[in-house]
């Protein structure tokens, strides 16, 4: 087992339920303030508020907590060639919500550009892990 991708997807994990509770938080309370509300610059609740935050019918933190878990169990496994590829995939859907986030939303999301960074690593570690 390797304990980087291991810590890494259970950190992962965390953020994204972390984004949850923001999004919970924001569908209950239009007046909640996230502290990843740094500025108008820097806001998570924009990109949450915004249509690229619910692809393919549900919540991306949704999709994140699933895919972290995975990653735990498969890495916990041994199915490295599994990691790898899942990896390569999350950081293709990253490269492209990290285009939509500061092209189209204009924003910085620091959950999302923290999923992004996590998803990278993932993707290193693993290709250092099958090599």
């Amino acid at each position: 087992m390797n304990y980087g991708i291991f810590v890494l997807s259970c950190v992962g994990f965390a953020i994204c339920v972390y984004g949850w509770w923001v999004e919970y938080n924001l569908e209950r309370d239009a007046r909640y303030k996230a502290a990843c509300d740094i500025s108008q610059w820097a806001s998570c609740s924009k990109a949450f508020h915004s249509p690229y935050a619910r692809l393919f019918g549900f919540s991306n933190v949704y999709k994140g907590m699933i895919f972290y878990a995975l990653i735990a169990i498969l890495t916990y496994s041994g199915y490295r060639w599994f990691v790898l590829t899942l990896s390569v995939a999350a950081t293709i859907v990253s490269l492209f919500l990290a285009y939509v986030l500061l092209v189209r939303i204009q924003t910085f999301c620091p959950i999302c550009l923290s999923i992004y960074a996590i998803n990278v690593g993932l993707l290193l570690i693993s290709i250092c892990d099958y090599m």
